[in-house]
């Protein structure tokens, strides 16, 4: 399932935004999550069945030269596809009931492999990053972001909240005060906007120059 926002299309096995940028191709990635859970479900000795879709979820997303003989759900089919699988009768048997019962027990909520390095807040990059493609955001219209190197479009007060909760989760012992997030952000947010939408999210602690958010 993927929440891409923007024009994309297929090259061949290559697919790109529209202004030619390469991203991963989803379709292989689907190949490779179906012989993963190919070999999951044999290693536990259940034989079923598989039915792999690469499923667009964002009404704001197009996709030119879909391959049509590939699995693929667009924004505008989602509502039919949903309806067909809701009119799919099955019975449910043993075997179902011990394969919901291992992938529950399987279930990671913390992957092993994350592996954050010490890094102190000078150390880190100010600025707001694009949540599509990383790059920093600079074009800054009132209300709208928008990213030059992938052309995606965010709203400001989504940008600005997503950016205190990144500053949160890489410094979570930071108080957070307006100053502070204004620095966090590269200083592309008036101060007056930063203190109206974290007092509209956040909870205020202390007093004058000394309150903080959390």
């Amino acid at each position: 399932m993927k929440n891409f926002e923007g024009e994309y299309y297929f090259d061949g096995d290559t697919f790109r935004k529209i202004n030619g940028t390469e991203v991963k191709n989803p379709l292989l990635q689907l190949e490779r999550n179906l012989s993963l859970l190919r070999q999951f479900f044999n290693y536990f000795g259940f034989n079923t069945s598989i039915e792999p879709y690469l499923v667009f979820v964002n009404p704001d997303f197009t996709l030119y030269n879909a391959p049509l003989n590939k699995r693929i759900i667009l924004p505008t089919n989602l509502n039919r596809f949903i309806h067909q699988l809701n009119n799919n009768k099955s019975t449910l048997n043993d075997q179902h009931s011990r394969l919901s019962e291992k992938l529950l027990s399987s279930h990671l909520t913390k992957s092993p492999f994350t592996k954050i390095p010490k890094y102190e807040y000078s150390q880190l990059r100010k600025g707001v990053f694009c949540h599509s493609c990383g790059k920093a955001m600079e074009e800054y219209s009132g209300r709208v972001f928008m990213c030059n190197n992938c052309s995606v479009k965010e709203n400001t007060k989504s940008a600005l909240i997503r950016s205190v909760k990144e500053f949160n989760l890489l410094n979570p012992l930071e108080k957070m005060s307006t100053n502070i997030v204004y620095e966090w952000c590269g200083g592309v947010f008036p101060k007056k906007t930063i203190r109206q939408v974290i007092k509209e999210n956040f909870i205020t602690s202390g007093y004058g120059q000394w309150s903080y958010y959390e």
